[in-house]
């Protein structure tokens, strides 16, 4: 091998090789001290393109099992008052069940009519006072009220990342009206059966201060608040208004059907009179108002006053004025004469024998859509903990998979650690000895020197 003193190759390749074993070193130093093997996307640009995606998913599967279990608490907040609702709905049950015997006087059924009264109010008050972050859980279709509980439950915008369970509305003015009762009330001597504007003057003659069920058979009776402070003793009666003997046939249009209800109150004689409705009724006498149902689904789905599913009356009772919010958004309407009769809770009393038998059949179905809603909820709930877990699945591999990609292996990169600085050593020395090689040819010069 010549030797050369104009380029000394011998150094220059151990400077490269130990350059290389450094930037090496660095590397491994680097992983070891992140743990991660891919720091940059110089160091796997495929493996950091897909490692990122699993990051993003871990991190949203993250975010769903907390959506989850927010539903869960939601549930479980309603499913409570539910459970409270039905308790008081089973005691309802036991004083119209004791009301119902004949061996009670009137005086005993008042006590037992103001136990009742209390209960229906509480019943209300768990219905409007049932809340989870600002929404209120049981008044359903209400303006206010939670209609439908969605859960973004999935990583994706598609549908099947969503969980959804419709609630209930439990609160005040919730029930059904079935025909067959709208229909068979006696309206007087002048009366054919369907009640239209020329039937009205003998409806109102024919009430004439007595209790509107001597007029008629669908009478629900309930005390509200005025907007002056006063409670008010109202019943409000539904009726059929149409000619042809087809139900609501004049107000029917797109599947919608409209029922006519008279409003009455109670004075301070203890009399019933028609109170005075504020925009008027629909056959001009100010006495009468309509609500609008869907013809398929049987829910309230506006009133002659607004688009909307509360009626505002303009009352004036004894001298005093109020107004009257009645929401009727938790009611339905069955088309259907064969089905039993269902109409709200607030209506139902124990102030007779009659009424008690009457409350039976009504707290009955109440019950029964009472647990129809908490089996609704109860199944929502297994179904949740089912998507919590896999969920929780889910991330745990999606992790797993990131780290498979990013992740360094800390005993392979321990060995390379203890290899590459062997490799940097030998370098060094190996680059010491190359810079001494010109001293060779120094040597030469010397002792030819010395022969001159």
């Amino acid at each position: 091998m010549s030797i050369r003193i104009g380029a000394n190759i011998p150094s220059l390749g151990a400077q490269r090789r130990l350059s290389d074993t450094t930037s090496s070193l660095e590397r491994t130093y680097e992983r070891l001290s992140s743990g991660m093997r891919i720091n940059r996307a110089s160091d796997d640009a495929a493996g950091l393109a897909v490692a990122t995606s699993l990051n993003a998913d871990s991190r949203l599967y993250s975010t769903a099992s907390r959506n989850i279990s927010d539903g869960l608490s939601l549930l479980n907040i309603a499913d409570s008052a539910l459970g409270s609702q039905t308790g008081i709905v089973t005691r309802l049950l036991e004083l119209a069940e004791q009301s119902a015997n004949g061996t009670y006087s009137t005086t005993q059924r008042a006590s037992l009519q103001n136990e009742y009264r209390a209960l229906q109010k509480e019943f209300a008050r768990i219905a409007d006072s049932t809340i989870f972050n600002g929404l209120k859980l049981l008044r359903g279709d209400r303006s206010d009220g939670l209609r439908e509980l969605t859960l973004q439950a999935g990583i994706t915008g598609a549908s099947n990342s969503l969980l959804s369970v419709r609630t209930g509305d439990t609160s005040f003015l919730s029930g059904h009206f079935n025909l067959s009762t709208i229909r068979s009330g006696t309206y007087g001597s002048n009366v054919d059966g369907e009640l239209d504007a020329a039937d009205f003057d003998a409806i109102i003659s024919a009430v004439s201060g007595g209790d509107p069920s001597s007029v008629f058979s669908g009478v629900f009776y309930t005390t509200v608040a005025g907007s002056d402070g006063r409670s008010y003793e109202i019943a409000i009666a539904a009726f059929d208004y149409s000619d042809d003997g087809s139900f609501g046939s004049s107000y029917t249009n797109s599947g919608q059907v409209a029922v006519s209800f008279a409003l009455f109150f109670k004075n301070q004689n203890g009399q019933w009179d028609y109170a005075t409705v504020s925009d008027g009724g629909v056959f001009g006498s100010g006495n009468d108002f309509t609500v609008t149902f869907d013809e398929s689904t049987g829910r309230v789905i506006g009133t002659s006053s607004n688009s909307g599913t509360s009626y505002n009356v303009g009352l004036t009772m004894d001298g005093a004025s109020a107004d009257l919010d009645l929401d009727f958004s938790g009611l339905t309407f069955s088309v259907n004469q064969d089905q039993s009769t269902q109409t709200a809770l607030d209506f139902t009393g124990v102030e007779t024998a009659q009424r008690s038998r009457d409350s039976l059949t009504i707290l009955r179905n109440r019950l029964d859509s009472l647990n129809t809603l908490r089996g609704t909820f109860g199944a929502m709930m297994s179904r949740l903990g089912v998507a919590l877990n896999q969920v929780f699945s889910a991330r745990e591999n999606t992790i797993a998979a990131e780290s498979r990609i990013k992740d360094a292996d800390i005993a392979d990169e321990s060995a390379e650690l203890v290899r590459k600085q062997i490799l940097q050593n030998i370098g060094a020395s190996v680059l010491a000895q190359a810079n001494n090689q010109p001293q060779i040819a120094l040597g030469l010069l010397r002792n030819t020197g010395r022969r001159n």
